[in-house]
């Protein structure tokens, strides 16, 4: 199994960043190389799918 994570930008409608783990790797770890490439005005809205 994997845990895929994916930072998306609605405006754009463009996928920025994405990660493919195995499902052994943290969630939060990946977020939080997620946020490393965000500007300092970014908004975040975050949702996780069953």
């Amino acid at each position: 199994m994997s845990l895929v994570l994916q930072m998306f930008d609605p405006v754009n409608k463009m996928t920025i960043d994405v990660f493919i783990e195995p499902k052994s790797a943290g969630e939060r770890e990946l977020t939080a190389f997620h946020f490393l490439k965000l500007m300092p005005i970014s908004i975040v809205l975050a949702s996780q799918l069953p």
